[in-house]
């Protein structure tokens, strides 16, 4: 932490926040660079939700990519046309 900062207080707004954001993603808000004097609460709270964005398209897209046991078959080419 750098010498002389403030570490800034959450006002119960924020804090509530950083409730909801975990308890919903289940991961912990990065609030790092706002405890730092570097980010605003508002910068670090869109840096979090961009975060998740990114991890959960992610692994949604690892997730897809593999077929799920026991899945039905679909059929394809001219037999399944009526």
């Amino acid at each position: 932490m750098k010498e002389g900062v403030n570490i800034p207080k959450y006002t119960a707004e924020q804090l509530r926040w950083c409730r909801m954001y975990e308890a919903e993603t289940g991961w912990a808000p990065l609030m790092c660079d706002f405890e730092n004097g570097n980010e605003s609460f508002y910068e670090a709270a869109r840096r979090s939700v961009g975060w998740f964005e990114s991890w959960a398209s992610n692994a949604l897209l690892r997730v897809t990519a593999h077929s799920i046991p026991g899945a039905p078959q679909i059929e394809t080419g001219a037999s399944s046309r009526k």
